[in-house]
């Protein structure tokens, strides 16, 4: 008899869990019968990974639907995008990551007549996009992410008007160029990382007049030689991005006027003459020059009283001195600003930055001759809602107390800044918005001390780790007072 029972308990246990199962899958189906316009997207996101084919019959049912992501969906087929025909106002569609997708895909993509975007990016199946010719309203495409796509089709999408190929280690190279030389509505160009692009094939920009946006990054092939007679053309372009191209050292480059977002991060051997010669610069919005490691005073000199800039990057360009500081001293518009990682700059050099009154973000990080008496330099600028001191030893107690009217500050980081005690927190009391703290390393700091936060019921994250006087039960008690905000410790 107890075998019999056994034998029951074995059959019970599966049959149990084909029920739950069952439900589930029953449960899963009536949420797709229920679709509307406003619910669709939330599904998605829900049950993206987990979609199959027949979900997608649901989708489409969907009829006023217009924007429709897939990215990630792994288990469609071409079958299952087939059931998308009949969404006749579909204006998007993104396939990126759909990898058990073939090129028979684009025999239905082709015939989705109101489609103006498409994105198909780290895939396999989108090396000839010669199909999409027939999608008369197609202005925007994205292919990033495929290694494998060397341009095949392009030539024949006239009507695009945003264009993303950017690709590490892509194959796109100069033969994808040649591919892209008659698309002259092109407004914005993304070839980030197709590395294998030279001054053979950059030429063919020079046709693209109507370029405002060109992301270039990592081009390392190409010379003055080649970029010179593109720029010259290029007499729209408003976006540029030339970052990471590290051995261009730029001597004789020609940038274009009246670039308004500039990005030459990490071109390491970048020297002070290309700056100097910037035509239009009063255009300049943004400008990134972080770890441009050859730049000295002199070329920072030359950006002066720019009354557009809002953004301005100078971080781990260790020859700058306080001079380039003084240089700032007229950008009154600048809004964020990355200093970071100088062993130059001094108290002294930050004083010119006190007119900045605009300035919301300032990276300071390990900047290690700045002491507290430097930040007398913010005391007045109140819009300030960012300020990275980490890593910067000699700022003290009487350092933040230059900071305590700052009542708008949400992020303030502090690691390392080892002189800082107890009584230093206490100049954050008034900070009632603050959400990311970092006291690691600030090995003064102690239970003490930490018990002022529990007033800042705004923050989402503190950061204490590495101080050695702090003590398991004292970091609980804060983690209690503070039940929304991550410690890490």
């Amino acid at each position: 008899m107890s075998l019999i029972l056994g034998y029951d308990r074995l059959l019970l246990t599966p049959l149990a869990l084909l029920l739950v199962v069952s439900a589930v899958c029953v449960s899963a189906s009536a949420r797709a019968e229920d679709l509307t316009l406003g619910t669709v997207q939330s599904w998605l996101q829900e049950n993206g990974a987990k979609l199959r084919d027949d979900d997608l019959k649901q989708v489409a049912s969907v009829s006023e639907l217009t924007d429709l992501d897939l990215s990630g969906c792994g288990n469609l087929t071409d079958n299952g995008i087939a059931h998308l025909l009949t969404l006749s106002k579909l204006k998007s569609l993104d396939l990126s990551s759909c990898r058990r997708l073939t090129p028979k895909v684009f025999e239905t993509i082709r015939q989705m007549k109101s489609l103006e975007q498409f994105s198909a990016e780290q895939v396999g199946w989108a090396n000839d996009v010669a199909p999409l010719a027939e999608l008369p309203l197609l202005t925007s495409l994205s292919l990033a992410r495929n290694t494998s796509f060397r341009g095949k089709g392009l030539s024949e999408l006239r009507g695009l008007i945003h264009l993303d190929l950017s690709c590490g280690r892509g194959q796109f190279g100069d033969e994808g160029m040649e591919q892209i030389k008659d698309l002259l509505a092109l407004q914005s160009l993304d070839l980030d990382g197709q590395d294998t692009i030279t001054d053979q094939g950059v030429r063919h920009l020079g046709r693209l007049t109507d370029l405002r946006t060109l992301e270039m990054y990592g081009l390392h092939r190409i010379t003055d030689d080649g970029f010179n007679p593109v720029f010259s053309k290029l007499k729209k372009l408003r976006t540029l991005s030339l970052a990471f191209c590290w051995w261009h050292e730029g001597k004789a480059l020609q940038l274009p006027g009246g670039i308004r977002d500039l990005d030459l991060h990490e071109s390491k051997r970048l020297v002070d003459e290309t700056l100097v010669r910037l035509p239009e610069k009063q255009s300049l919005r943004s400008l990134n020059l972080f770890q441009c490691l050859v730049l000295t005073d002199v070329g920072i000199e030359s950006l002066q009283d720019l009354p557009a800039l809002e953004s301005l990057n100078l971080g781990s360009i260790r020859a700058l001195s306080d001079k380039s500081l003084k240089a700032l001293a007229g950008n009154v518009g600048i809004v964020k600003l990355n200093v970071s990682d100088n062993d130059n700059f001094s108290d002294h050099g930050l004083s010119y930055l006190s007119e900045l009154k605009a300035l919301r973000d300032i990276d300071l990080w390990h900047c290690s001759q700045i002491t507290g008496t430097g930040l007398q330099a913010f005391e007045k600028i109140l819009a300030l809602t960012r300020l990275n001191l980490a890593d910067c030893p000699e700022v003290d107690d009487a350092g933040l107390e230059h900071l305590r009217n700052h009542v708008q500050m949400r992020y303030l980081y502090l690691d390392n800044c080892s002189k800082l005690t107890d009584s230093g927190l206490q100049s954050l009391m008034g900070m009632q918005q603050l959400e990311e703290l970092t006291l690691s390393g600030c090995g003064e700091i102690t239970d003490d001390g930490i018990q002022c936060l529990e007033a800042l019921q705004s923050l989402k994250y503190v950061g204490l780790e590495n101080c050695p006087h702090l003590t398991t039960a004292g970091i609980e008690q804060l983690q209690q007072k503070l039940p929304a905000c991550i410690i890490y410790k």
